[in-house]
């Protein structure tokens, strides 16, 4: 399709272009905060390169490269224990548990994505644009290890490699995935080369993996502590450092017993997803229609 898409550029008459965008990123899935608002403060960066040719006065072909930042964290949640009521509200419980589980992520998204793209609207210089098609990306989850989060320079860890739900060796998830981008565009054209947009895509994954938590239940921290050692356990189950057990609060440790906690690790049954918003400038090539290679007109 890539081979196409180049041969079409090369012999098909209308524009092609090149373009480069910058923006923020936002993931969501399993570490969701529980104030909405607050996903505000999990913004990354997100950044692409572009090609585009247009077929037809409508529609184009498009092949973009991007890498979009992502990281949420159980501790962004707030709870004030003097507000606690008794008995504790369903909601209260909700926020005490997700604080307690204290997972966390950062991931780097690497995507190569084929569009394609429809202008539904066009007036004067402003164009409206739908766009999607499939994906490919590349992402490694990484979490601090929480025995070094008060050091000056915390240690990063890789979270695959630890298999921190007990998964096999030859049942870890993959860190190639795919994808399908889904999104709209606002365009205007500032000169006859130059044009800028503005432009938000939301990717439909087929993993629950980019945050590194799926199951539903927590594995037995001995058996972590066999396969992946103490950084893997503390990873698999990082609740002894959550703030509010570190206020006080006694709770028992989810792995040591998954059967006598209440606290869910992740849900299975929902696959993590994430979104980019992004301002962009377009370059319009030169045309090379009806040019010989030494750029001469053709006599036809």
């Amino acid at each position: 399709m890539i081979i196409l898409i180049f041969s079409v550029s090369l012999t098909y008459t209308q524009d092609r272009f090149l373009g480069i965008s910058v923006g923020g990123a936002l993931y969501s899935g399993d570490l969701n905060p529980i104030n909405s608002s607050d996903n505000l403060k999990n913004i990354g960066a997100a950044f692409g390169f572009s090609y585009k040719q247009e077929i037809g006065d409508r529609f184009a072909f498009r092949l973009m490269l991007s890498r979009n930042s992502v990281e949420a964290a159980d501790s962004i949640n707030v709870f004030n224990v003097a507000s606690l009521s008794t008995p504790p509200s369903p909601e209260d419980i909700l926020l005490i548990n997700t604080i307690t589980r204290n997972l966390s992520f950062r991931n780097t998204i690497t995507e190569f994505t084929l569009l394609g793209e429809v202008k539904v609207l066009k007036f004067n210089r402003f164009s409206l644009s739908l766009m999607g098609g499939p994906a490919v990306f590349r992402h490694n989850p990484k979490a601090i290890d929480p025995e070094t989060q008060s050091f000056v320079t915390p240690e990063i860890v890789d979270l695959q490699p630890l298999r921190t739900e007990g998964q096999a060796f030859d049942d870890q998830y993959s860190l190639f995935q795919f994808a399908v981008p889904l999104g709209i565009g606002l365009n205007v054209e500032v000169t006859d080369k130059i044009s800028v947009g503005i432009e938000f895509f939301r990717r439909i994954s087929f993993t629950d993996y980019i945050d590194d938590a799926s199951s539903a239940s927590y594995t037995l921290i001995d058996d972590i502590q066999r396969i992946s050692g103490d950084v893997g356990a503390r990873l698999a189950d990082p609740s002894p450092f959550s703030p509010l057990v570190r206020t006080g609060f006694v709770i028992p440790r989810p792995s040591e017993d998954p059967t006598t906690t209440q606290i869910q690790r992740a849900n299975p049954d929902n696959k993590d997803y994430y979104m980019s918003g992004t301002f962009s400038v377009w370059y319009k090539l030169p045309s090379t229609r009806g040019k010989g290679s030494y750029g001469c007109p053709l006599p036809y």
